[in-house]
């Protein structure tokens, strides 16, 4: 019994920790549609209780139907929160999660079922649940899995409405429709009902999917900032330094000087081999920190690959450029480096700086600060050299 107890916490407290739903494995999303399940079986137990306790009420329902589906529903509750510790175990088992959402989705679905016949599948209450849960559905659960579920609701629901239209089978049995009278929605009793069955699920789906949506736009935008910036420095990765170069090249028949800066951290190697990747990852976000402070709010920083930078500097002269290499050249030299065992170390930077003309391509600069930066490499490291201009 302990280990059931443990399995359920762990798993409930796994989801709360992770709130962000589009996150959680279909272990956890059947879960949630079961907590949800539970939900509506307590508006439902709540109303049927509310009829058991007010007389006056009475006369508009068929009572031992009410009596029935109390009972009923007890039972639903029970098992749905047996179902959620069963669940609670699956979690990992790839093979089980494969199929999970098809047995618990369809279940959910049969389940509500009963709600639809006893209270009318024709009710504004019956059509605003079927569509709200399908639409949560469909985002929580893939296309195989909906749909499956959409054609099980389908049949059922057709083979109810053909039998109820044939009289085969009584509508609502569980609303005494000539105490309510004609038309039913002069009956307040009625309209009461019905608002009540369909404005808190209405507004519970409205704020799952209002959650949903939040964090598909919070997804989203954490995406567009994978693609545009480096994710351990912060600054922007190759494919904006592309775009960048791209834009220079597009505006290269203007009247201005553009230059670029390419920098190589010396012995970045050695740091990794010495004080290990997660010192090195440091390293790294100082070293672009303090490159971003060291240029101007015009230009452009990013991470070339691995421990090499690139500076673009837009509308700069040849006097510029040098003050702006030797700024970012001796910041560099004056960052204290911190190793888990608190040894500080500093690492230099060699640079290559080139000068784009008028009509240039960027690449061909490009090039040549990679060849300056080469040759600052080979010389002894620690310095700054120009391409020819």
């Amino acid at each position: 019994m302990s280990s059931i107890v443990h399995s359920l916490k762990q798993s409930l407290r796994w989801m709360i920790d992770n709130p962000y739903v589009l996150n959680w494995g279909p272990v956890e999303r059947c879960i949630l549609i079961f907590i949800f399940f539970i939900g509506v079986k307590i508006l439902w137990i709540a109303w049927k209780f509310y009829i058991l306790l007010n007389v006056d009420v009475q006369q508009f329902v068929h009572l031992s139907v009410v009596q029935f589906q109390l009972n009923f529903e007890l039972i639903q509750i029970v098992m749905a929160a047996l179902l959620i510790i069963v669940l609670s175990f699956l979690k990992g088992k790839k093979k089980i999660e494969r199929y999970v959402p098809y047995f618990c989705v369809n279940l959910f679905a049969m389940a509500l079922f009963s709600d639809a016949y006893v209270a009318g599948v024709f009710g504004s209450y019956t059509m605003v649940n079927t569509a709200c849960y399908l639409f949560v559905g469909t985002i929580l659960f893939n296309n195989r899995v909906m749909g499956s579920v959409v054609l099980l609701s389908t049949i059922c629901f057709g083979i109810m409405i053909d039998a109820t239209l044939k009289g085969n089978i009584p509508y609502a049995p569980l609303f005494n429709f000539k105490a309510i009278g004609e038309p039913s929605y002069l009956n307040s009793f009625w309209l009461t009902t019905s608002s009540f069955f369909c404005f808190p699920i209405l507004i519970a789906c409205i704020a799952i999917l209002m959650l949903i949506l939040k964090q598909w736009r919070e997804r989203e935008n954490y995406i567009a900032y994978l693609s545009e910036f480096d994710a351990l420095t912060g600054i922007y990765n190759r494919r904006m330094l592309n775009l960048a170069l791209a834009e220079l090249d597009r505006n290269r028949h203007l009247v201005q000087m553009n230059a670029m800066i390419m920098i190589d951290l010396d012995g970045f190697k050695d740091v990794n081999d010495t004080h290990g990747h997660l010192v090195g990852d440091l390293v790294l976000e100082n070293t672009a920190a303090t490159l971003k402070n060291a240029i101007r709010d015009s230009d452009i920083v990013g991470r070339f690959g691995g421990e090499e930078f690139l500076i673009i500097l837009k509308n700069t002269s040849i006097e510029k450029t040098q003050l702006i290499a030797q700024r970012c050249h001796n910041a560099l030299q004056q960052i204290e480096h911190i190793s888990k065992d608190q040894i500080k170390f500093k690492v230099s930077g060699s640079m290559g700086v080139a000068f784009m003309q008028q009509g240039e391509l960027a690449m061909n600069s490009l090039h040549e600060a990679d060849l300056a930066l080469y040759r600052a490499k080979s010389s002894g490291r620690n310095k700054i050299c120009y391409a020819p201009h």
